[in-house]
């Protein structure tokens, strides 16, 4: 993520976490405005990190519910774009997908954020259950009733193995833009990274690059490392990617297990890492030697595989610090968005053609981390509003 320079373009982050999608905006050139997350450990990390930043957290301060936004922001000359992830508790397989009847749903707050905002641009990123058919209707009448006569979107999903993540984790992102124009300018990242090295390891990667091939010349990427060279480790052992690392706000109370499930466990031992028992720092894992032999990853470990800048520090005990990394956005998706944004915004762009819409469309279907088809690229995940 090379930073770049300042394009003058302010941004607004809610459900910051501990500031994936913030990091990404920062590097592309955006100019900090405001982050707010309910959760105070996670204004702690983000002012360690940028003490010069504005932060709202805390169930008193940080609780979107409670802002008012056209008097926590005033508009500036600048444009703006308003992003965050809502919590995904409501929509994510991992839990009991109560959807719009969670407590926990948070994205008619995160609309109410833009109608009073008036961004030129917003970003939403969740789970990809959230654009599955369970939740699809319900997504799109939202969508329409909050947004739709103001703003024209697309709804798309990004596989983090494909931006040099080594980490299998596969998200639903939502862009949306005032100006038609901007919005027809808007292209969906594209990979930057090749995985098809991994393909005799996790076979389902299969459906992943087919797509991808559609999109680039795959055989000239780059090679997205496995967990194993990611940390510096040897090729002693068969390198791979992680699987989707859970919260450690999630689960057994004060968990430090990064693993959902069995399979996740079982496809670390094969690159001879340990998912449970996640220890403070590098050190302290060392001095814990596992019960078979592998290795014990550290927090430090969690967010490089996360894709986090090494000075990045994440604060708090090992179950808060995991927790607000496996919450996160990962950094360098979040550079390509936004990237992509700032280009439609200043015009860089042309759009794809319906025709090729329609060819990126055909055949491929992906399977997020916890086993629901998507397709990427399906025409109703392409909306245009006019």
């Amino acid at each position: 993520m090379p930073i770049l320079a300042n394009c003058n373009i302010d941004s607004v982050s809610l459900f910051s976490g501990c500031g994936g999608l913030d990091i990404g905006f920062e590097r592309a050139g955006f100019s900090h405005r405001l982050s707010a997350d309910i959760l105070e450990i996670c204004g702690i990390t983000l002012n360690i990190n940028r003490p010069s930043w504005k932060v709202r957290s805390g169930p008193d301060n940080g609780d979107v519910r409670k802002i008012n936004w056209k008097a926590e922001v005033t508009r500036k000359n600048n444009l703006l774009v308003v992003h965050g992830g809502p919590p995904c508790q409501p929509f994510s397989n991992a839990g009991k997908q109560l959807g719009k009847n969670d407590p926990r749903n948070m994205v008619p707050e995160f609309f109410r954020a833009v109608n009073e905002l008036k961004p030129d641009a917003f970003v939403m990123e969740n789970v990809p259950a959230l654009g599955s058919a369970k939740f699809s209707t319900y997504l799109d009448s939202l969508l329409h009733k909050e947004i739709g006569s103001e703003y024209h979107f697309k709804k798309f999903y990004l596989f983090a193995p494909h931006f040099g993540i080594p980490q299998q984790r596969n998200r639903l992102f939502i862009v949306g833009f005032k100006s038609l124009n901007a919005f027809m300018q808007f292209q969906v990242p594209v990979p930057t990274h090749s995985v098809e090295r991994f393909l005799t390891v996790h076979r389902g990667l299969g459906r992943h690059i087919k797509s991808a091939k559609k999109l680039v010349n795959y055989t000239r990427l780059p090679v997205t490392m496995g967990v194993r060279e990611a940390l510096g480790l040897d090729d002693s052992l068969p390198d791979g990617l992680a699987p989707t690392f859970r919260s450690g706000f999630t689960g057994p109370r004060n968990s430090t297990s990064i693993l959902n499930g069995a399979s996740s466990q079982t496809v670390l031992e094969k690159m001879g890492i340990w998912g449970n028992g996640i220890a403070a720092t590098r050190a302290l894992a060392a001095s814990f030697p596992t019960e078979n032999g592998t290795i014990r990853l550290s927090v430090e470990d969690i967010a490089l595989i996360q894709g986090f800048p090494i000075d990045w520090i994440i604060q708090g005990p090992v179950y808060k610090a995991i927790g607000q990394i496996g919450n996160s956005v990962a950094p360098p998706v979040a550079y390509q968005v936004a990237i992509a944004v700032k280009n439609a915004l200043f015009g860089q762009h042309t759009h794809a053609s319906t025709d090729q819409a329609i060819t990126l469309a055909s055949d491929s279907l992906l399977e997020d981390d916890q086993g629901v088809d998507v397709d990427p690229f399906q025409l109703s995940l392409l909306s245009t509003h006019r």
